[in-house]
């Protein structure tokens, strides 16, 4: 045979495939909402055909490549018919996963499926191993059939040409139709970015917001009839005395990790915590700001950040606020587009937001912040409660000014191309003057709300978005792995009346919501909107859940155990001890993966 008929076979091969895809992602849709809106429904066909046709494309260059480097004969079109049923049965599993559980085939299921003592676990029964072999065998036989089909078949190359030419030509208009709804807050569109398996949205806001302006959310389209959410799972239902509510202030510090907290770098705010409770064992629920700061407002697990993002949805603790008609005053030393908190946790109170301040760099936008805030409160007339954020960058940074040089290190900028651990101490002191800054910064905040008689009735809450590392545990700086040092951050919280105490049990991130919300006087149980708990009221957690932007992990006193949610990131859960060193315990990793089983219905939880 020659290459040129392995090709031809191949292509027309391809084409019947890309129809058989297109015919199992039309069953997505049957597990979704679906929306009235007209782009909505040019978008849902045409996201259909373009995200099969890339995938089927691939597959072909793949196939192309294996087919001109192996020996001309029957084992080439063997490979062809293994490589497409093996897709095929992937897409199959998939959309029986997406429709148990709203997501898709990806390296928590794997690991799950692949670790000993799972089906130890889990009983599918005879029915469900039946139909799983008559499925396989079907994909097997149809496939069969389709390759020899596509021996016998001529297609004129011309054809080939104006199908391929009109597929890439719905792709191409189904990216830019994404990237325009990105930009303008189309829900119906966004919404349904993780429909198709694999499917890769286009986003141009970087591109776009030298042109216009993308903080347009004042024209979001706040009608969730269509969503793919249940949140919150049931309506608030909010305490009838509601007189005496407390004025929230919450501050967050980058990068502000649990050690920190000591009086020789943040003299202020320990003196601070002598009055107010401080949670020792207290974990962010991710490793970098969007993740913690998702966990700290919704009290739901990062994995639902691009839901979230992709349905411009509030969170229920800031809908909550605007019931009980508090006022807010938003304040970032760092624009709040990129992570873009604009569009999920502040979506509803863009006229709050003040994250334009004025300052050359971070040092004087972090002293800027505090002054809005104090320049705010002077002026503040309302009878009405106030919710603030800060959010403080100077950690991040790692910037602060002359006099606060404390532990000795170059004000220069550094080199991260070559930072290691044998010269990662310049770096490390720079990253606590800066703290040591922030923390002279709160300082004035706290004397105001003191002086002013504001902390009579009024929450202050000081903690971190996420920690940050400096080889302690082998990695730098946060978002590269789920150590200590990048998820354990202080967490202080000042309620009137109530005294200081020092709290040992493990608290996270995903506890703050469920407990302000009780300050709130809100009835329900957090688990209609929140995966968190009270945080007053003593647990017996023995774990929290941080993630990324495509992983989480299990964290504990002695291991982690990291895992990914994403189809492209499909590997096995990585077991680490105590000193995040990767180990291999088959004992270990069964308990985890029932814990990873756990999380799993989580993930599931808050969806249609």
């Amino acid at each position: 045979m020659t290459l040129k008929n392995i090709f031809s076979n191949l292509t027309k091969y391809i084409l019947l495939n890309l129809l058989v895809t297109i015919i199992i992602f039309f069953f997505y849709l049957f597990f979704t909402s679906k929306s009235g809106s007209v782009l909505s429904w040019v978008f849902l066909p045409t996201a259909l055909v373009s995200t099969a046709f890339m995938l089927q494309f691939v597959i072909f260059i793949v196939l192309a490549i294996i087919a001109s480097i192996l020996p001309r004969n029957k084992i080439v079109y063997f490979i062809f018919i293994v490589a497409e049923s093996a897709f095929v049965i992937f897409c199959v599993v998939d959309l029986f996963i997406f429709r148990l559980y709203n997501f898709h085939f990806n390296g928590m299921v794997v690991n799950m499926l692949t670790t000993d003592g799972f089906w130890d676990s889990v009983s599918l029964g005879f029915g469900t191993w039946l139909g799983a072999f008559v499925i396989i065998a079907s994909v097997l036989l149809i496939q069969l059939l389709l390759f020899t089909l596509s021996t016998k078949i001529h297609i004129k190359k011309s054809i080939v040409l104006k199908v391929f030419v009109l597929l890439l030509c719905i792709t191409v208009f189904e990216k830019f139709l994404y990237a325009y709804a990105d930009i303008y807050n189309k829900i119906s569109v966004t919404r349904y970015s993780e429909l198709y398996p694999l499917y890769q949205p286009l986003t141009m806001k970087g591109f776009a917001s030298n042109f216009i302006n993308i903080n347009k959310e004042e024209r979001i389209d706040f009608n969730k009839e269509n969503s793919r959410l249940d949140y919150p799972k049931k309506e608030i239902q909010i305490s009838d005395n509601t007189s005496n509510l407390p004025n929230i202030v919450l501050v967050a510090i980058d990068g502000w990790r649990f050690d920190m907290l000591n009086e020789n770098v943040s003299p202020n705010i320990t003196h601070f915590a002598e009055k107010a409770l401080v949670f020792k064992n207290h974990y962010s629920g991710g490793n970098a700001s969007r993740f913690g700061v998702f966990s700290i407002f919704y009290g739901l697990h990062g994995y639902y950040w691009h839901t979230f993002l992709n349905e411009r949805q509030s969170p229920v603790f800031i809908n909550t606020l605007q019931k009980l008609n508090y006022n807010f005053r938003i304040i970032s030393s760092t624009r709040l587009t990129f992570p873009e908190f604009r569009k999920t946790a502040f979506v509803k109170i863009p006229e709050y937001i003040e994250d334009s301040l004025p300052g050359k760099d971070t040092i004087y936008r972090d002293a800027n912040a505090v002054k809005d805030f104090v320049n705010w409160h002077k002026n503040y007339s309302s009878n009405d409660p106030f919710f603030s954020f800060m959010f403080l960058d100077a950690p991040h940074a790692k910037e602060f000014p002359e006099e606060f040089n404390k532990f000795k290190t170059e004000r220069e900028d550094p080199n991260y191309l070559f930072v290691n651990e044998k010269n990662i101490t310049k770096l490390k002191n720079a990253y606590m003057n800066a703290v040591l800054y922030d923390d002279h910064l709160i300082g004035k905040l706290l004397d105001y709300l003191k002086k002013s008689g504001s902390l009579k009735d009024t929450v202050v809450i000081i903690t971190a978005d996420h920690g940050e590392e400096f080889y302690e545990e082998g990695n730098f700086g946060h978002n590269s792995a789920f150590t200590e040092y990048q998820l354990k951050v202080p967490f202080v919280m000042y309620i009137p009346g109530r005294g200081h105490e020092e709290i040992s049990y493990m608290t996270s991130h995903l506890d703050v919501v469920p407990t302000l919300m009780s300050l709130l006087g809100v009835k329900n149980d957090p688990v209609d909107y929140s995966f968190g708990t009270n945080m007053l009221k003593e647990t017996d957690r023995d774990y929290i859940v941080a993630c990324n932007w495509d992983s989480c992990a299990t964290y504990d006193d002695n291991y982690s155990f990291v895992f990914s949610f994403e189809t492209y990131k499909s590997t096995f859960g990585e077991l680490y001890d105590e000193n995040y060193k990767l180990i291999d315990n088959e004992t270990i990793r069964q308990k985890q993966t029932k814990r990873v089983l756990s999380i799993a219905k989580d993930f599931a939880h808050f969806f249609k």
